[in-house]
């Protein structure tokens, strides 16, 4: 048949991907959960790196909105603050480098102006970045 199977880095590469979109959502507040956040998630989990809880908990946080009605800029602080610190927990843990301040910027104002140009009313789930 001649397939091959991806490389283990690839597919790690291709879940942090998918994770920092969601992070960069987030800025705009609570992210639309699907099955390839899922998928990434249970990928960290399989190979060893995050644990179920961590999992759990950036699953949850992706989702969750101003419960504490002080203010939607404190729940996005909040949001992104606990998504980032699992975020590069888990570089970490495979020995990669977490991304800067400046490159999770670059990507939350590539998801403004993705969501400003959009056509329509509603904003669209792009997929994250192809990883070469």
């Amino acid at each position: 048949m001649g397939t091959s199977r991806p490389a283990r880095d690839r597919i790690t590469d291709l879940a942090l991907a998918m994770l920092e979109d969601a992070l960069a959502r987030a800025e705009h507040g609570p992210v639309e959960r699907h099955h390839g956040h899922r998928l990434a998630l249970a990928w960290m989990a399989h190979i060893g790196v995050a644990q179920d809880w961590q999992c759990v908990d950036f699953w949850r946080e992706m989702a969750s909105e101003d419960r504490s009605q002080i203010s939607t800029d404190y729940a996005r602080y909040c949001r992104t603050g606990r998504m980032t610190g699992l975020l590069d927990n888990w570089y970490r843990a495979l020995g990669k480098a977490c991304p800067s301040m400046v490159e999770r910027g670059e990507k939350v104002r590539a998801v403004i102006a993705r969501k400003e140009n959009a056509t329509s009313p509603a904003f669209p789930p792009d997929p994250p970045a192809v990883i070469p």
